[in-house]
């Protein structure tokens, strides 16, 4: 790219405008603001003194068609440092991964890729290139007082597809017109441009389309923006779809993932209803994630992570049958990713089974009535009034395990095996082979028989759930479950008769806290006042004590019980993990055994002919 004199008028009515829009948060609508670029000499005037956008503007805007009335020389330059940039952005994801980018950053790769580039360009470059939805999905201003209006921009996966500046925004445009359109519209070849986005309404926020992210068989997920500016993802059922079964169906799903707090499941954050193409529509709010498991395989997958992204797919999935939820659909469309923190979470529970206590309405699903992906759907998913339970997904994430290895679905004989890739993981093979046996009697019957499978193969950093009886939550097996590590005993009313300070606790400690207590080592006590003098009945602790030193006892118990606390804490801890290092062990030794004792049958069998 050849250096470009960047025009100072448009130069300076960018800055000016910016540092409007984001003080004021008001000003010209954006049509005007296209028509003053086509007449430069009003353009400073007018930004000055109006600002950029109304609160509405973002729906109006982008800047980039607020370069058609520009001249073509101008249009031409900015093409160019926009181009550049997201160019630069794609070579940092390749690099980098997903990561924010300001403006140092960008710089550096973007002379790397046009030695020629100036600073102002990619300034002006990367405040274009935001409106690229498509491709940068999250963006915000480094410093809102920079009279430069500088922004960082996020990397994804997303973009992998940008190739050029005009199919980029071809495509941006048809998104956004397909978000904005009508049902009708909304399915035709050639949806109407120029429509006012949709607006979703809940009892305490207001939701702005900007895009769809996807669509289903009957729903449809958009980009939208709150009125603080933060992107979402959201869920609605299209008109077309909205029969009665369906919308139950929807509202279990909402339901299931409002209540749900694992954090390998995608979580509900707001919901309401429109009414679109005179249908009641309703619709869910998620946080926006911008790729999927299928997106990372694509764009290929280390084998070194692949078991630790099992393992979260594993612990979403077991959080749903722990409460007899059965997904029912898993594939990996299905399964987001959050890059923030490089967590994998199940989404998508639209056809999932529900007991009565899940369910917010009841929905019975009709005899023979196909609901998963062909392509994961277990066997007895494709015949009809075939019962379909818990073991239906474990079919499906034998698949996904054999896919994240090796880039292939087990279809058939001869599919690639998951020890042709990584030598160290060969001992997954046998157990996809039991995962996606034809006769679900032949498959293990709950994720936590996978997960001890991978621990005697040796993977002891799985962790098994239990369900939380204290808050109906799906824990890890490792977190104990104790009331007193949820609620540390404390100190809560003070009495005294007979010659005796009685101490009123928050709950009854158990055995083991009270023997913490009394044989804590290491502490200063009043004589005759030490911790193993005090007695304990229920939730009460009691000791002798007079006038002159019912105080001082006080102020010592007190440091008595956050030391036992402590003390507590570490010894159950250490206890469950050497729980758990015998169980695993056993575990080990018991394949290990088996594996000796199929070997010698197999020798015999081999060598001693009939």
């Amino acid at each position: 790219m050849s250096p470009k004199t960047i025009d100072p008028d448009l130069l300076a009515a960018m800055r000016q405008v910016t540092s409007h829009y984001i003080k004021l948060r008001e000003g010209t609508p954006a049509h005007l603001i296209k028509t003053q670029l086509g007449k430069k000499r009003h353009l400073l005037e007018e930004a000055s003194r109006d600002g950029y956008l109304l609160w509405t503007g973002p729906r109006y805007f982008p800047c980039y068609p607020a370069l058609e009335l520009e001249s073509s020389g101008t249009r031409e330059s900015v093409q160019q440092w926009t181009t550049v940039v997201l160019r630069a952005l794609k070579a940092l994801y390749e690099r980098d991964g997903d990561r924010m980018c300001d403006d140092r950053v960008t710089l550096e790769m973007c002379i790397q890729i046009d030695p020629a580039v100036a600073p102002e360009a990619v300034s002006v470059g990367m405040f274009f290139a935001k409106d690229f939805q498509l491709l940068v999905h999250l963006w915000n201003w480094k410093n809102l007082s920079d009279e430069h209006g500088s922004v960082n921009l996020a990397t994804s996966d997303r973009l992998l597809d940008f190739h050029d500046l005009p199919t980029a925004w071809n495509k941006e445009l048809k998104s956004r017109a397909k978000a904005a359109a009508p049902a009708a519209a909304a399915r035709s070849d050639s949806p109407r441009a120029g429509s006012p986005p949709l607006v979703f309404e809940t009892t305490g926020e207001t939701y702005t389309s900007e895009g769809i992210e996807g669509e289903g068989g009957a729903g449809r997920v958009f980009r939208v923006v709150d009125s603080a500016e933060k992107r979402w993802a959201l869920k609605c059922l299209r008109p077309e779809q909205a029969t009665a079964v369906r919308t139950k169906r929807f509202l279990n799903e909402l339901n299931f993932c409002s209540s749900c707090s694992h954090p390998n499941v995608v979580k509900v954050v707001d919901q309401g209803f429109i009414i679109h193409a005179g249908k009641k529509c309703p619709f869910y709010v998620m946080p926006l994630y911008p790729s999927t498991l299928r997106k990372l395989l694509s764009s290929g997958l280390p084998v070194e992570k692949a078991m630790r992204f099992f393992l979260e797919i594993l612990d979403g999935v077991e959080a749903a049958h722990l409460i007899d939820v059965w997904h029912r659909d898993l594939k990996p469309e299905n399964i987001l990713h959050d890059p923030t923190v490089d967590r994998f979470l199940v989404s998508d529970f639209g056809i999932a089974r529900f007991t009565a206590e899940e369910m917010y309405t009841i929905v019975e699903t009709q005899p023979g009535k196909r609901l998963a992906n062909f392509l994961y759907a277990a066997p007895e998913q494709r015949r009809a009034e075939a019962p379909v339970d818990q073991r239906t997904d474990i079919y499906a994430l034998g698949l996904m395990l054999n896919e994240l290895f090796t880039g292939q679905v087990p279809q058939g004989a001869g599919f690639k095996r998951i020890g042709q890739a990584s030598h160290d993981f060969s001992y997954l093979d046998d157990l996809v082979d039991e995962m996606i046996q034809q006769d679900p009697e032949k498959r293990p019957t709950s994720i936590q028989t996978i997960k001890l499978r991978i621990i005697a193969g040796g993977q002891e950093f799985v962790r098994l759930q239990d369900l939380n009886k204290l808050k109906t939550a799906v824990i890890p097996e490792t977190t104990i479950d104790d009331p007193i590590l949820q609620n540390p005993i404390e100190l809560v009313d003070i009495d005294y008769s007979g010659g005796m300070l009685k101490l009123k606790l928050n709950q009854a400690p158990n055995s083991g806290w009270v023997q913490a207590f009394c044989n804590m080592p290491g502490y200063s006590a009043i004589m005759g006042k030490e911790p193993s003098r005090y007695t304990f009945v229920e939730d009460e602790a009691k000791i002798e004590a007079n006038i002159n030193n019912a105080r001082l006892i006080v102020g010592h118990f007190q440091n008595y019980l956050r030391e036992a606390n402590r003390l507590y804490v570490t010894t159950i801890a250490a206890a469950r993990r050497q729980q758990i290092e015998h169980r695993n062990h056993e575990l080990r030794e018991s394949l290990k055994r088996a594996q000796e004792e199929e070997q010698t049958r197999e020798y015999i069998r081999r060598t001693i002919k009939l």
